[in-house]
């Protein structure tokens, strides 16, 4: 699912990054670079916003990492970010298994953790998975607060 731009994108990093626990802290290093890269440019990201973002999408990366490219040596993942005016998107594929979404559970019988998906979904405008052919897509949208619905 792709929103229609309401703008043009003000900054855009795409990367690479081995699906292991080294590539999430690069991962994070290109993360932090977009997001001073809008202070520089003059356009702050709200604190809020950058905070749920980082939760976000250290959520899905840190799924992508454990759950999908577990016992995948050679896995990467490909990243794209987009600093807009109103929102941050940023778009993950993987060559890993598929996700599957688990089942509901009554209250009671909820697990002590494993809430990471309900953290990001808090968190964002936009969480969306697709799977095409052999590779997992995931879209992830932050409206900045003022833009929010």
């Amino acid at each position: 699912m792709r929103l229609p731009a309401t703008n043009s994108p003000i900054h855009q990093q795409f990367a690479r990054f081995p699906a292991t626990c080294d590539g999430m802290e690069k991962f994070h290093a290109v993360l932090d670079h977009l997001l001073d890269d809008a202070l520089v440019e003059g356009h702050p990201i709200p604190t809020s916003d950058a905070i749920a973002l980082r939760t976000a999408i250290g959520e899905i990366v840190g799924n992508i990492v454990e759950h999908a490219c577990t016992g995948l040596p050679d896995a990467e993942v490909s990243v794209g970010l987009a600093r807009y005016l109103d929102r941050v998107e940023a778009t993950f594929e993987d060559q890993g298994v598929p996700f599957v979404k688990p089942e509901a559970a009554p209250l009671d019988e909820l697990p002590l953790g494993g809430f990471g998906l309900l953290v990001a979904r808090a968190s964002l405008d936009v969480l969306d998975y697709t799977r095409v052919g052999s590779t997992n897509h995931w879209l992830l949208v932050r409206r900045f607060q003022g833009g929010r619905s």
